[in-house]
């Protein structure tokens, strides 16, 4: 989990509202794109994997991450469950950080993957939320518009990532999702800190 310090303050790096308080930074915690433009960008990244991860040979997918303890086809997984959490969130329930931060040790194939991504776009179809309602998080309460937007866009990083890293490892791959897919997405300057 990150933490963010200053001086002898310190917060929870994954709670963006906490993090500009101790900075002293103006922070709108109000996603720029509304749920259904959200939805049809995570609906394009999961697209994106559908074309991209068959593209990726075994060796790279059996790859480590530099400085991390996670394989790229760890890395796919994550990403779709990542995806999966934007569907699965219940206001009766308190949201589960699992699908968003944990890494994912259970082998998985190609087939099994492609079939996770499938059923993530057919959920994806029939969202059937008040976006303004409110879910309990592990990094504070948060309207199911603000989760849409993490997951949205903590599943764009990772496909920058893979890009980043798949183009080093394997740079006949096709099919990764453009500059406009990412626009208005509040995304990390960075691809990769290590």
């Amino acid at each position: 989990m990150p933490v963010v310090s200053l001086g002898e303050k310190s917060v929870s790096g994954v709670n963006l509202g906490q993090v500009a308080h101790l900075l002293d930074l103006e922070f709108d915690p109000n996603p720029l794109l509304d749920p259904s433009e959200l939805i049809e960008r995570l609906d394009r990244f999961l697209s994106a994997l559908e074309v991209v991860a068959p593209q990726i040979p075994p060796n790279v997918l059996s790859t480590t991450l530099p400085g991390r303890d996670r394989t790229v086809l760890e890395l796919l997984h994550h990403t779709v469950e990542v995806a999966q959490t934007s569907t699965r969130m219940n206001e009766t329930l308190e949201f589960e950080p699992a699908n968003v931060d944990s890494e994912f040790d259970t082998p998985i194939s190609h087939a099994d993957l492609g079939g996770m991504i499938k059923r993530t776009r057919e959920e994806l179809k029939y969202p059937g939320k008040d976006w303004q309602s409110t879910v309990k998080t592990y990094y504070g309460l948060q309207t199911k518009h603000q989760i849409l937007e993490r997951c949205t866009w903590h599943v764009a990083q990772h496909l920058r990532q893979l890009e980043h890293f798949c183009s080093q490892w394997q740079q006949e791959i096709r099919g990764w999702p453009t500059a406009v897919d990412y626009r208005d997405l509040p995304l990390p300057n960075s691809i990769w800190d290590d």
